[in-house]
């Protein structure tokens, strides 16, 4: 009968229905995304800014530690610069020495002149050989410019050794150009002694 007959497409309607139901639940359970895949996602953001960030700040340290070293290097060459200019300053005056040492007559004034300004001289050949080695040291190092960010930690504690270094040569060549106008002083004193005993033995 037509009763029977929509009875029937009713409860055929009602099976397809059931089948697409349970198809799109499938489908759903069945999908790429989960509170488990968005969090690890979030995580990994997370992380990769704490790095970005880490990374940063250890750049901002090593430029930061290039800017120190190169002035601690140009005030190192502007004291080597300095001790050299000493240097010549005694040079002059050895020979200014030596030339009034050969005039006086006092044997015994000649010898002891002379064997001071050897002395002399060869001090002053072994500084000038340490300054010119720390220069060229400067020279080969050069400027020390800014690294990548691969590697920064490791990189700002090599810096942070370099400049340490630079300082501690800093000390060591403004000494060695304390020690040297020292000598020119009392060159300039043995220098005034040779000249007044030769004006008095002439």
């Amino acid at each position: 009968s037509s009763v029977g007959v929509g009875l029937a497409t009713a409860r055929e309607r009602g099976r397809s229905v059931d089948a697409g139901c349970a198809a799109a639940a499938e489908s759903e359970g069945s999908g790429s995304f989960s509170p488990s895949t968005s969090f690890e996602a979030a995580f990994d953001e997370a992380a990769a800014k704490d790095r970005y960030s880490e990374s940063a700040a250890a750049f901002d340290r090593l430029t930061a530690l290039c800017a120190h070293s190169q002035q601690v290097q140009a005030e190192l060459l502007a004291c080597c610069a300095a001790y050299r200019s000493e240097l010549h300053t005694a040079d002059a005056q050895q020979g200014a020495a030596a030339e009034a040492a050969a005039s006086a007559s006092d044997a015994q004034l000649v010898e002891a002149q002379s064997r001071k300004i050897k002395q002399l001289q060869e001090e002053r050949r072994r500084q000038s050989e340490a300054i010119y080695q720390l220069e060229q040291r400067l020279v080969r190092q050069g400027s020390v410019g800014a690294a990548g960010h691969e590697g920064e930690s490791a990189r700002v504690a090599e810096l942070s050794a370099e400049v340490e270094e630079l300082r501690v040569e800093l000390d060591e060549a403004k000494a060695h150009l304390k020690e040297t106008k020292s000598i020119n002083a009392v060159l300039a004193t043995h220098l005034e002694e040779a000249v007044a005993k030769a004006s008095r033995a002439s």
